[in-house]
């Protein structure tokens, strides 16, 4: 696949209702950028098709940095914007899956989309669980500071 074909797949996937978890999934784990294009399009579907491909094929531009900086500051701090029950949703497929397959990188990101929505119970229970497996984990790393320190979403 190409990343313009990739770049489709995953949102297509991504924004249905019953998201396939299997395609999920690998695609998350294959890349640490195709993992951030991926909660990147969980937290704002109506991310672009360009922009995709930029968080996947070139994630060290400074276009890349705006891109998901933007969408994180937008989650973070206009909660009122998140499908909440979507992205729980997303998350329970992705952590359900983790457990199947032992991944930290999967346990970490669904503890990543958890905490987004403000859930720190599943996203501690998450991100200690990556940490478990890996305790390298960095995402599951930045959770659990995150929880520790009571970093705002307001």
């Amino acid at each position: 696949m190409n990343g313009n074909t990739e770049a489709i797949a995953i949102h297509t996937t991504l924004t249905q209702d019953e998201p396939d978890t299997t395609f999920v999934c690998d695609f998350i784990e294959s890349d640490i950028h195709r993992r951030d294009a991926a909660i990147a399009i969980t937290l704002d579907p109506a991310l672009t098709i360009s922009s995709i491909e930029t968080l996947m094929d070139e994630p060290r531009t400074p276009a890349a940095r705006h891109i998901m900086t933007t969408v994180l500051n937008r989650a973070i701090r206009e909660p009122m914007i998140l499908d909440t029950p979507r992205i729980r949703d997303t998350a329970d497929r992705i952590a359900h899956e983790a457990c199947h397959r032992t991944s930290a990188p999967l346990h970490a990101t669904a503890a990543y989309l958890y905490w987004t929505i403000r859930d720190d119970r599943q996203a501690s229970e998450q991100a200690i669980t990556a940490l478990a497996i890996d305790e390298g984990t960095n995402l599951a790393i930045l959770v659990v500071a995150a929880i520790d320190r009571g970093v705002a979403r307001h």
